[in-house]
């Protein structure tokens, strides 16, 4: 059971508290904070090399008081949206499998200098549901997109070298 103090112009029918909206919900979800998906994958990769790449980004469950409201709040992977630091993005609907798997894969086109690095990250588009004091889960139309961790990768250059005897 649950009591609040009301002064008297606030006792009476219907509760006198603001309605909550999906905006009110997603700012209190962005203060307590999602865990921001990072990249896997090699520590470096070669030029015209299909990399592999992956994240574990999992469904996110929180509860909180929000203005006197007790708010629940379901969050699911939907989107993965990769920035793979050459300028170019790839959006998949799966976080990628580690080697062997060919689910996410990225092939650059040029090296990088020695020392020099590419920011490579991904970001999740998340799908969320939400229930006010216990009601029944309201689905959400739009994304929650919340940016991953940056990592920063090497595009190396390999070279054939002949051997004698070989």
């Amino acid at each position: 059971m649950r009591s609040e103090c009301r002064s008297a112009s606030r006792v009476g029918a219907g509760d006198p508290r603001k309605t909550l909206s999906w905006a009110d919900i997603r700012a209190a979800i962005k203060r307590i904070g999602v865990p921001p998906a990072t990249v896997e994958g090699p520590n470096y990769t070669l030029v015209n090399l299909r990399t592999t790449f992956y994240t574990d980004a999992s469904a996110f469950d929180r509860s909180f008081v929000l203005l006197g409201f007790h708010v629940d709040v379901h969050i699911t992977p939907q989107t993965y949206i990769w920035h793979w630091g050459d300028g170019s993005t790839t959006t998949t609907d799966h976080p990628g499998r580690p080697y062997p798997a060919k689910d996410v894969t990225h092939t650059y086109l040029h090296a990088t200098d020695a020392g020099v690095t590419l920011p490579l990250r991904v970001d999740v588009g998340y799908h969320a549901q939400f229930r006010i004091d216990g009601g029944d889960w309201m689905s959400v139309n739009d994304q929650l997109v919340i940016a991953g961790t940056t990592r920063n990768i090497p595009i190396k250059q390999a070279s054939a070298v002949l051997v004698p005897g070989g």
